[in-house]
């Protein structure tokens, strides 16, 4: 009877132990962290190339360019500058422009995030807001005097935001972006009417549009579209991102003589207002975790004890 008892309490601890080891490795992994992210916005990026008889001027400008960051640690950033303080000389000969900014436009941008490599759910953000915007493309001295304008913007508010939040597994991306009381004029054919062109302009003259709403052509002309709340965006388990930008007006080889401001060449590139970006990383960790199956190990350790107490008992003759 004693070697019985031996052999089932030797056989009771093996079991034990090996369901320990089991359980340890196949318990579901716990915990999750972003482990880096960043974010960043600009208000006004400008990038023109034009190709004319004898003429040739290009323009590359993004401002303001300080609201940008990276995590961890966290940060809140912000950058703002008025129009009379950007400097749009590149692209200047004595009577051509390719763009002048109001000195009262206000451009403002700023990104934020509060990732700092611990667990738990998480959000980068960035954010760019243009006040009284006046921005006049392709200028140039008239024969009669004063300027022209090929395209002239106006606005009193273009706004964006991107965002990224969650956690490994349920990382989310979401933009916006709205405009208000936003004009657009074309020399020679006068001012865009966005009523006619299906944007939902409400009796403040706020315009929130559909992502990626092209208007392609303008007003027949070759190459000259415009993008209202243009959103590109890409998310997996451990990784997401979005780009915003309110504006996209672009020129793809646009010919010049059409604005009938005496000009003969082409004018390639685009403006973009309100730009806002975020993205963040995050990774599982491989933490394992006693759930249920202590239950079970720990009555499988009491039929042990109950065995070797039953052994322990003297025994009667």
């Amino acid at each position: 009877m004693h070697t019985i008892y031996h052999q089932l309490i030797s056989k009771t601890y093996r079991v034990v132990a090996a369901a320990s080891c089991s359980a340890m490795l196949m318990s579901p992994m716990a915990n999750a962290t972003v482990i880096s992210s960043e974010s960043s916005a600009y208000s006004l990026g400008i990038e023109l190339a034009l190709d004319a008889a004898l003429v040739n001027l290009d323009l590359n400008i993004i401002v303001p360019t300080s609201a940008s960051g990276t995590a961890p640690a966290p940060y809140l950033l912000t950058d703002s500058v008025l129009g009379a303080d950007v400097d749009l000389s590149a692209g200047v000969l004595a009577a051509l422009s390719l763009a002048t900014l109001a000195d009262t436009t206000l451009l403002e941008a700023s990104a934020s995030s509060d990732v700092d490599g611990l667990a738990g759910d998480k959000t980068t953000n960035a954010e760019t807001t243009v006040s009284d915007l006046g921005l006049s493309l392709i200028n140039t001295l008239l024969p009669l005097g004063g300027v022209g304008s090929a395209v002239s913007i106006g606005a009193s508010t273009i706004f964006s935001e991107a965002q990224v939040s969650g956690d490994y597994g349920s990382l989310t991306a979401t933009g916006n972006s709205y405009l208000e009381d936003l004009g657009v004029d074309l020399f020679g054919f006068g001012s865009v009417d966005f009523a006619s062109l299906g944007f939902d302009v409400d009796v403040d003259g706020k315009i929130n549009s559909a992502p990626n709403f092209v208007i392609a052509d303008i007003n027949s002309i070759l190459g000259l579209n415009l993008t209202l709340n243009e959103q590109s965006s890409n998310c997996t388990a451990f990784d997401c991102s979005i780009s915003v930008n309110a504006l996209n007006l672009s020129f793809n080889a646009v010919d010049l003589s059409v604005f009938g401001l005496g000009l003969n060449g082409t004018i390639d590139g685009s403006v973009i207002i309100g730009h806002s970006e975020a993205s963040m990383t995050a990774s599982a960790s491989a933490t394992a975790v006693p759930a249920p199956p202590t239950l079970w190990l720990f009555g499988l350790a009491g039929f042990g004890l109950a065995l070797k107490a039953r052994k322990n008992k003297p025994q009667r003759v």
